[in-house]
């Protein structure tokens, strides 16, 4: 029983909200890291992938849920970070038979490798998501504060794009033949492997 006047019962260290909140946050990371890993691999890596989103959103909020339930009173682990990063690329290698972003088999430079920095990459930014936040109690300052990291994340991703992409764009169409560009013209990757006679022809 306790005195009247003393201190209330202690907040919980974790809400259903809060895990809903945690799941939401690690379901965007980690389309948005699979989404930069598809197309990277398509641009740099001249490979047709395929961007499986619904795996990537269920992925990240399992790795989500998983970063909250071993979380601390305002924060993550490195420890916990590398963990549920490494462990749900795996998962996702194994279930996926070695082909995550798509039917087509991937080198091992794009396949295993980027799927388990994808996925450190994933935790990451869950983690950052949701530091300092007491997800035990979501009160309308957590709720702004995820929504404003919601929106930086988006607005860096949108405009890093619109700048980055018309350089890109200009340089690999310069380092290709109007063969190649009328033959395969949503093509946008590179074909590093060629000699370097053939990737300067633009040039001549």
């Amino acid at each position: 029983m306790r005195a009247a006047g003393g201190p209330g019962p202690a907040p919980p260290r974790l809400s259903v909200a809060g895990l809903v909140a945690a799941a939401v946050v690690g379901a965007l990371s980690n389309a948005l890291t699979v989404g930069g890993w598809a197309l990277s691999a398509t641009i740099f890596g001249g490979l047709d992938v395929t961007y499986p989103l619904p795996w990537a959103l269920l992925l990240g909020g399992a790795m989500g849920t998983a970063l909250a339930l071993w979380r601390g009173p305002r924060d993550s682990s490195w420890s916990a970070v590398m963990v549920i990063g490494l462990a749900g690329a795996a998962l996702w290698l194994v279930v996926s038979r070695g082909r995550p972003l798509g039917p087509t088999p991937l080198p091992f430079g794009w396949g295993a490798v980027p799927a388990l920095l994808a996925g450190l990459l994933a935790t990451h930014l869950t983690r950052y998501g949701l530091r300092d936040l007491k997800l035990g109690r979501l009160r309308r300052t957590e709720i702004e504060i995820l929504l404003l990291r919601a929106l930086r994340a988006v607005g860096f991703t949108f405009f890093g794009t619109v700048v980055a992409f018309p350089f890109y764009f200009m340089v690999a169409s310069s380092l290709k033949s109007r063969a190649e560009m009328l033959a395969r013209p949503t093509f946008l990757g590179v074909d590093l492997h060629q000699p370097l006679g053939s990737l300067l022809v633009g040039y001549r």
